[in-house]
């Protein structure tokens, strides 16, 4: 495409782009490529291990995405060479000094950089301290180091976010901070003292807990949110970004700077197609609870005004200020927000999101629409706290003493509540400065910026718009943005479910064999019984290493198994060992599907036996008579809970055991291998890691020996599926 003023701008250089994996960064590469396919090169800054492994991310994250759908259509065949011509992807962080790149690596990338674009960050709000600092603020201070290294450096962009100004009310300029200045009043910030805080804290978890990471994670984070707090920032997010903001001034004095800073970013406007989106982002929580109907209840205010800028407006304004600040030796802060010229009452969007429901309910199994029921709303977070106290938090208790008196009947479903509750509470303390924000963001750097732009005569304004007074916000949110923050959503869902989901891999057998799943004759399954017992096929043996334990599953190997209302239970059992603690069994999930009669299709017969692939004869005497077996066409073999390394109750193809202490339950997470099996009546408790090397090599080693050795003793072998996490 041949075009003038900004995109003549980006010709012939090379542009250095961390964060290249993140939304913005994904939009930035895809928008230079196409309005300037003459750029000398765009070096991407990704984390990996070593150079494959780079570009291996960079063209499955960044290039494989539908955002160069656009791109790929126009090349053809010649994208890929395209592409590879274009894009070097560089295994290096922003966390380490270089980059964590090797010296000559950096020599020879500071005499090719033109250009320096800093999107790297982490947007959690709740982030581990040290991962945030690291990120987000010493990420910036090794970046201005290797941008005094460059010799043709013309500019250095930094992305940063509107919210640094905290909860502030009224007029917020585009202005740098203070360095070391807080926004609590009469509190000064010392980031090199945060940096050592953090040190200090993490050298004291080591030496009293040195293998615990979960406690450490746990710490880090409350660390994090309990210094944003004391020096007046709602979240780690902020506070760091804005540490950031201050080493970027101190350090980057004598280099071409500019700082963009974006409202609350959403799905693209027009280019390179409307409604790309990636990540449920701060307002699509929203969207997203309504439709699953997950939020009875939440903090909203609809007289406030909402922020919000799409991504590619972010973008074009990037491109833009780069063009306007070529090479001056200055630092340009621009709010890139929409507020101010085209404000969004939170009422609109309340209305937005009703409306499209009502055009697109959710249907259920049998096609009929089902109505959504519409969330409390409550205008103060002190009211919805209040609420949640009477509504939940009181009957939580209630159900926490009767599980006491009731001998620990109720703890699964407890610790399931008050963790939904915790989540919600923490979720709303989060987002009540942005639903409740009383500031508005100047933007008179970004008018003059659009106005220059809009003047230009090589038509910038066209393929760089960054003009939010053309946003018509209704149509915008009930045409593209909500339908597409809720296709994202429900995308990931459906990923996730293909993950455990045992028809996944059935169909990636079916690929392979080129055998359609209907005529599959037999299959052998091993280690785990998970929506095995509705795939069509005539039999379905699979072993059971704890057939020979667990009394229902011997009567379900016999064929005597009863269907029942409630699960089964083992009844708790008072267990010889430290404290005379409680273990409860419960069954594994496949045998609560294998109850429903829905999965059990007439002629389908599907068989447990007892075995083991540990053992050498797991298909001899305890198998039985069970010779047919050896007419398996497809075997599959899924992860075994003991080679399994676990945390917390997570598990795969086997039973829970959840441990308790007197009354109340213990929920111990270790990083090493849970030595249990069904009808096991006891488990070590302690500080030790229960590694059982023997049980892991038995299990994920020999187990494949001796399934390749069973596998050449069938009499018409098509497929063996071995899968593994």
């Amino acid at each position: 495409m041949e075009t003038g003023g900004i995109a003549e701008r980006f010709r012939d250089k090379t542009i250095l782009i961390t964060g290249a994996t993140g939304f913005l960064g994904k939009l930035l590469v895809e928008k230079i490529l196409r309005v300037q396919p003459e750029v000398r090169k765009l070096y991407l800054l990704v984390r990996a291990p070593d150079a494959i492994a780079a570009e291996e991310r960079v063209l499955t994250e960044v290039v494989g995405k539908g955002l160069f759908d656009v791109l790929r259509e126009q090349y053809g065949a010649g994208f890929n060479s395209f592409i590879k011509e274009k894009i070097y992807a560089l295994p290096g962080d922003v966390m380490h000094e270089n980059f964590g790149l090797e010296s000559y690596e950096v020599l020879q990338l500071s005499k090719k950089v033109d250009i320096i674009v800093n999107g790297a960050a982490t947007t959690n709000f709740m982030e581990r301290y040290d991962v945030a600092l690291a990120t987000n603020a010493a990420g910036v201070m090794h970046l201005c180091q290797f941008a005094k290294q460059c010799d043709n450096l013309k500019m250095v962009l930094h992305v940063s976010t509107a919210y640094v100004a905290g909860e502030q009310a009224g007029q917020l300029l585009e202005k740098p901070f203070q360095i070391g200045r807080a926004l609590r009043l009469d509190y000064q910030l010392d980031i090199e003292a945060e940096l050592q805080l953090v040190d200090s804290i993490k050298s004291e978890l080591r030496i009293k807990c040195s293998s615990d990471d979960k406690l450490e994670k746990t710490t880090m984070r409350k660390l994090g949110l309990k210094r944003a707090t004391h020096f007046g920032w709602p979240n780690t997010y902020v506070l760091t970004k804005a540490m950031g903001e201050m080493l970027l001034q101190q350090l980057g004095q004598d280099l071409p700077v500019v700082i963009v800073r974006p409202s609350m970013i959403t799905s693209t406007f027009q280019e390179p197609m409307p409604g790309w989106i990636e990540e449920t982002r701060t307002i699509d929580v929203i969207f997203v609870a309504y439709n699953d109907q997950t939020l009875p209840c939440f903090i909203f205010d609809g007289s406030v005004i909402f922020d919000l800028i799409p991504g590619d407006m972010v973008i074009n304004a990037m491109m833009a200020a780069i063009n306007s600040q070529w090479n001056k030796r200055a630092q340009v802060i621009y709010h890139v927000t929409s507020a101010h010229q085209n404000p969004l009452p939170a009422s609109l969007i309340e209305e937005s999101m009703f409306r499209y429901f009502d055009i697109n309910p959710r249907t259920s199994k049998d096609g009929k629409a089902i109505k959504n029921k519409r969330p409390l709303a409550f205008k103060r977070l002190a009211y919805f706290q209040a609420y949640m106290i009477l509504r939940y938090k009181l009957p939580l208790e209630m159900m926490r003493a009767a599980n006491v008196l009731l001998g620990g009947i109720y703890t699964k479903n407890y610790y399931e509540f008050n963790r939904d509750y915790n989540i919600l509470m923490t979720v709303a303390k989060l987002f009540a400065p942005y639903v409740f924000f009383k500031g508005w963001f100047d933007d008179t750097n970004l008018r003059k910026l659009w106005k220059a732009t809009a003047m230009d005569q090589n038509d910038d304004a066209s393929i760089f718009n960054f003009d939010p007074k053309c946003i018509n916000w209704s149509s915008y949110l009930v045409n593209t943005h909500i339908p597409a923050a809720i296709k994202y959503a429900n995308d990931q869902k459906a990923k996730a479910r293909r993950k455990s989901d045992f028809l996944f891999f059935s169909f990636c057998a079916q690929e392979l064999t080129g055998i359609p799943r209907r005529q599959w004759q037999r299959r052998l399954v091993f280690g785990g019984e998970a929506l095995v017992c509705d795939l069509g096929v005539e039999a379905i043996p699979f072993l059971w290493s704890a057939a020979r334990e667990a009394p229902v599953a011997r009567l379900a190997a016999a064929g005597r198994y009863r269907r029942r209302r409630r699960p089964w239970r083992r009844r708790l059992r008072r267990t010889p060992g430290r404290g005379g603690g409680l273990v409860r069994f419960t069954e594994p999930r496949g045998l609560q599907r294998w109850r429903r009669p829905k999965l059990g299709r007439p002629g389908v017969a599907a068989h447990r036996a007892a075995g083991d692939v540990p053992a050498t004869d797991w298909m001899g005497g305890s198998w039985g008579g069970f010779e047919e077996v050896k007419e398996v066409e497809i075997a599959i073999l899924l992860p075994p809970v003991l080679s399994l390394l676990v945390e917390g109750r997570r598990n795969y193809g086997g039973g829970k055991v959840e441990v308790s202490s007197g009354h109340s339950s213990v929920d111990r997470p270790r990083a090493g291998v849970w030595r249990h099996r069904i009808g096991a009546r006891q488990h070590e408790l302690g500080n030790k890691k229960d590694d059982r090397y023997d049980v892991a090599l038995a299990t994920n080693t020999a187990g494949v020996v001796h399934l390749c050795q069973f596998a050449k003793r069938c009499h018409k072998p098509k497929m063996l599926l071995h899968v593994f996490f």
